[in-house]
């Protein structure tokens, strides 16, 4: 009626499980109920679910128990019992009941070998109180109230009372003055579940005779054994000899070949002979020393022939930083003579200012010579044509000052002429200032154009430099960007590698000169981590965590090593700072990196996620150190796993 604990028993023996020692069961197996009746009344405390169970006696057997069910769908409970089996101290014994109908407690009716008993009584204990099945005859069912009220006496309020026509259960009341609570059922249809008892003296003798099986199956088994040994020991001797005859073989047919051997061998050696004979030592050693002359000098003819290319290389370089302080001097005195220039140019237009200031003098003066004229006329009355005849001194003064306008013209004239002549000679002074520094500016510029066409020709050559690197460079970078990009599409977000060159720009990313600075080259890894921010440089204003900036190093390393095929490389608890997603992403990037040979990692990590996927080429290593650690040689792998 138990198809799956007979098969779980078939496959505890099979399985090296010791019934003694591991486990007991099926529960059936290991009791009797001699009693008709008592099994009868058994039926209805003990289940065919119970009395198929299986009791573990430690925890290894009770995991592979549960285990093989589990793998198998076998429907058997597996329980552990660790404690001692006693009844109720305050029951009273059947004999003490007997008059009432009273024939056994359940646990007493059962007959069970010694050395299992405390395991199964204590199991049925457990899982259905087997020392509260109290079994009667149809006697107790008249005498039921008064059994009862005994049993109460006795503290014994949870009974029940198991008779061939009714069921008795038997409570307390949690309330008032805690009355006793009686209630009955028509027991179950009878099955025969424990009908089939073992008579003792049958089953003593078949044990006895099973224990002789057993001694003669040993018997035979040791008796196999050393004939085992026997054969063993003549088919190795067998072995052995075979193994020297066919070494024996192999020297003789050896043996046979180098004597066929020997006449082509003598030939050989007289020939050898004859060389050596011939042989002319002196001329040999001549000719290796014409040879090795040769190489010496060839040699020297390199080295005297790099010599050279080191000079001229050294000299270019000294030329080229000649020429860039030169043009520097150039620059300097240029900007010197602007500033003279600048200063005569003043000059000019301040002596400029002045002739104008003075001719516009001039013309005052005249009109006021004029007035003054009239007005000394008018003044003095004696000067004039009329008095001056009569007065000598009149007349000499008069004689003095210029007789027409023409005369006072001519007289301004004479002032502006030497007014010119002054005014002449500052210019010619500075007109010959100007002259200089304009022949100064001529020999400047020359030699500003010597140093141009220089530069121009050395920037040529950088240019020309620049063109057998550059073009590799950037398709290094754009390899780098391919496969960062494509790494960062596991993570769901945009990642690229940007080559970053050294002109000058605004804050806009514009242009302000085409001259590159290389000194200022650098990489630039760019990510854009969610869809509603722009692509930005790592790192930048702080706006990516430790954990990002964790993700996108790492992938940046993994992108790297199809150009830089290093052996190896060691990553110090990169995942640290990430979640587990990211994590579990990164290492699958590890694992795609390396899945064409070649390449080796080593993470250094206190902790990984479970469940990775580690593949067949990845080995862990376990690093076990500390006082309070576990030693290697008391660690059990199959347990641990």
């Amino acid at each position: 009626d138990a198809p799956d604990s007979a098969r779980l028993a078939h496959w505890a023996h099979g399985a090296g499980l010791d019934p003694k020692n591991d486990f007991l069961g099926p529960i059936l197996m290991h009791f009797d109920i001699p009693n008709a009746l008592h099994a009868q009344l058994a039926e209805q405390a003990i289940t065919k679910k119970n009395a198929s169970s299986f009791f573990a006696r430690n925890n290894q057997a009770r995991d592979k128990l549960n285990q093989h069910c589990k793998e198998h769908n076998l429907r058997v409970n597996i329980y552990k019992f660790d404690g001692r089996f006693a009844p109720p101290p305050n029951r009273p014994s059947a004999a003490e009941l007997s008059h009432l109908g009273v024939e056994a407690w359940l646990d007493e009716a059962l007959t069970v070998a010694d050395d299992a008993r405390n395991q199964v009584l204590g199991s049925l204990s457990q899982l259905m109180r087997i020392e509260s099945f109290l079994l009667c005859n149809n006697k107790a069912v008249a005498n039921i109230e008064e059994l009862q009220q005994l049993l109460a006496r006795k503290g014994c309020t949870t009974v029940k009372i198991l008779t061939p026509a009714l069921t008795f259960s038997t409570s307390q009341s949690r309330y008032g003055n805690k009355a006793l609570i009686s209630t009955s059922s028509v027991p179950r249809r009878a099955e025969g579940t424990f009908s089939n008892s073992v008579d003792p003296a049958l089953q003593q003798q078949r044990e006895a005779a099973l224990t002789h099986a057993k001694e003669q199956l040993s018997a035979h088994q040791e008796t196999s054994a050393e004939l085992r040994r026997a054969v063993e020991t003549k088919k190795s001797a067998h072995a052995a000899a075979t193994e020297r005859l066919k070494a024996v073989q192999s020297h003789i047919t050896r043996l046979k070949h180098l004597q066929n051997r020997k006449d082509q061998l003598q030939l050989k050696i007289s020939a050898a002979e004859k060389e050596v004979g011939a042989f002319d030592s002196d001329a040999k050693k001549e000719e290796h020393r014409a040879r090795l002359r040769e190489a010496h000098n060839r040699l020297c003819e390199f080295q005297k022939q790099l010599s050279a290319i080191i000079k001229k290389q050294a000299a270019a370089v000294a030329e080229v930083c000649g020429h860039a302080l030169e043009a520097e001097a150039v620059e300097t005195i240029l900007i010197e003579a602007k500033h003279e220039l600048q200063d005569v140019e003043a000059v000019i237009r301040q002596l400029q200012t002045s002739e104008k200031d003075a001719q516009g003098n001039l013309q005052v003066v005249k009109q006021r010579c004029l007035k003054l004229k009239a007005e000394a006329e008018a003044k003095a009355p004696q000067l004039s044509s009329e008095r001056r005849a009569g007065d000598e001194k009149a007349a000499k003064e008069w004689s003095s000052m210029p007789s027409s306008l023409d005369e006072i013209d001519d007289e301004i004239e004479m002032l502006e002429a030497e007014t010119s002549a002054d005014r002449a000679g500052a210019d010619a002074n500075s007109l010959k200032h100007f002259k200089e520094k304009m022949k100064q500016l001529e020999e400047v510029r020359e030699r500003v154009a010597e140093s141009t066409s220089s530069l121009e020709a050395e920037s040529s050559a950088v240019r020309s430099l620049e063109n057998n690197w550059k073009p590799r460079l950037l398709e290094m970078v754009e390899t780098v960007n391919a496969n960062f990009s494509k790494y960062f599409q596991r993570f769901k977000c945009v990642g690229e590698v940007a080559l970053s060159d050294g002109k000058r720009r605004n804050a806009d990313g514009n242009v302000l000169s085409d001259e590159d600075d290389y000194s200022q080259y650098k990489i630039h890894i760019m990510v854009k981590w969610r869809a509603n921010e722009q692509l930005h440089v790592l790192g930048e204003a702080g706006r990516d965590s430790g954990g990002e900036r964790s993700v996108a190093t790492m992938i940046y390393l993994i992108a790297l090593q199809i150009i830089n095929p290093a052996p190896f490389r060691v990553v110090d608890e990169i995942n640290q700072a990430m979640d587990s997603t990211n994590e579990r992403n990164v290492f699958a990037c590890i694992m795609e990196a390396c899945k064409d040979g070649g390449k080796q990692y080593f993470l250094l990590t206190p902790k990984l996620l479970p469940d990775l996927d580690y593949g067949t080429d990845t080995t862990i290593q376990l690093v076990c150190n500390g006082p309070y650690m576990l030693q290697r040689k008391d660690m059990d792998l199959a347990a641990f796993c």
